[in-house]
């Protein structure tokens, strides 16, 4: 039996229950399986290229920043399991980042290769198991600082701790040049330094690409050009197509994203998954999704920055609503994207496309919460 399996855009968007749906069983048909193939030695390098807007009204906080970022990073294929399974190291050999205005706010170009590691895990699918994630924080007075931390399954160890974030600070960088700040050099960035203690509202900008990683997981079963999977899971549509696929020519999946519902996840709960392949149509229709909506959480890069939702936040019941009815925090979507992928070589090509949502937090005697972003990406394969 053929199963189909949804794209894993959603791992962008949602703290993904589309990974727990069960599959529309279906025919055997001729189709190709999308892999990543790798090989013990080789080297992945993607330019990337990202510009996001987030505005922010809540608890008296209002902010409207965008940032534009241009990187490369460079995987190296280490090891390689039986399974196909590969330990690798993530590279960032460039990084730089501007303001709404073009100005610079760090710019870590002249970075030797060796200075920022990232051990990960990568599978045959393309889904990533960080180690150990590197970012940016901008605080209140304007100060850049390229800091670390460990990852959990519950998220980076920063984020977990109350009043405050706690890392590994590596860099300052001065804020008018954006260059690195006095006792700091190319030599020494990438070495642990000391500890250091960041607001809660401190700007995070992610310098290893969650949000382009993320895209690179494929889905499962053989596929053939045609081929449309749309998945609902509560007030959030998914509408995966092959647009091309064939050996010489590669795979070209297209993926958008609606929220038809008011985004709460109430008015219509649980999931529900439509195929239609050359292997026939098939329906499959499940129970409430469990967590929803308090599991819309969004990986780094997509939403909020880390610390920035109090606690409450996110929890149905968090505000009154109309008639003595708890208000219910809402997130709506919207998205299309594109990915390239080489069918005999077993790697991506390109993803492109724009994401934006609209989250609205209910808060109790306060004006509802709103966070807004807008994210535009590039990734493509380089030498």
């Amino acid at each position: 039996m053929r199963r189909i399996l949804l794209f894993t855009l959603t791992a962008l968007c949602l703290a993904s229950p589309l990974a727990s749906l069960p599959s529309p069983a279906l025919a055997q048909a001729p189709g190709t399986e999308l892999l990543w193939r790798w090989t013990k030695g080789a080297v992945h390098r993607y330019e990337t290229r990202s510009t996001q807007r987030m505005r922010m009204k809540t608890m008296g906080v209002h902010l409207d920043v965008t940032a534009e970022t241009d990187g490369r990073f460079a995987l190296h294929i280490d090891e390689v399991a039986a399974d196909g399974t590969a330990r690798a190291t993530l590279v960032l050999e460039r990084f730089s980042v501007r303001d709404g205005k073009g100005r610079k706010i760090a710019n870590l170009d002249k970075l030797p290769p060796t200075a920022l590691r990232t051990p990960v895990v990568i599978d045959r699918k393309g889904h990533f198991r960080f180690e150990r994630l590197v970012w940016l924080l901008v605080d209140d007075a304007g100060d850049t600082m390229l800091v670390g931390g460990s990852v959990s399954p519950d998220g980076a160890s920063a984020r977990a701790r109350a009043g405050g974030e706690e890392v590994s600070l590596y860099a300052r960088f001065d804020r008018k040049s954006g260059k690195l700040s006095a006792g700091y050099s190319v030599k020494t960035v990438g070495r642990k330094t000391t500890r250091v203690r960041v607001k809660e509202n401190a700007r995070r900008i992610d310098l290893i690409p969650e949000q382009f990683l993320s895209l690179l997981a494929l889905p499962d079963g053989p596929l053939a050009k045609g081929d449309k999977v749309s998945a609902r899971v509560a007030d959030w549509q998914f509408d995966t197509t092959v647009q091309e696929l064939d050996a010489k020519k590669g795979a070209t999946i297209r993926v958008v994203i609606s929220t038809p519902g008011d985004g709460t996840g109430t008015r219509n709960p649980g999931a529900k998954v439509k195929a239609r392949t050359a292997a026939g149509d098939a329906d499959v229709e499940t129970p409430p999704v469990p967590g929803m909506p308090e599991g819309m959480g969004m990986p780094a890069g997509m939403g909020p920055p880390p610390g920035m939702m109090p606690p409450g936040m996110g929890v149905p019941g968090a505000g009154a609503g109309a008639q003595g009815q708890p208000a219910m925090p809402s997130l709506k979507m919207r998205g299309d994207v594109r990915m390239q992928h080489d069918v005999a070589a077993g790697f991506l090509r390109k993803i492109e496309g724009t994401i934006a949502t609209e989250q609205r937090i209910p808060m109790p005697g306060m004006p509802t919460g709103e966070i807004d972003s807008d994210t535009m990406l590039e990734m493509v394969r380089v030498k």
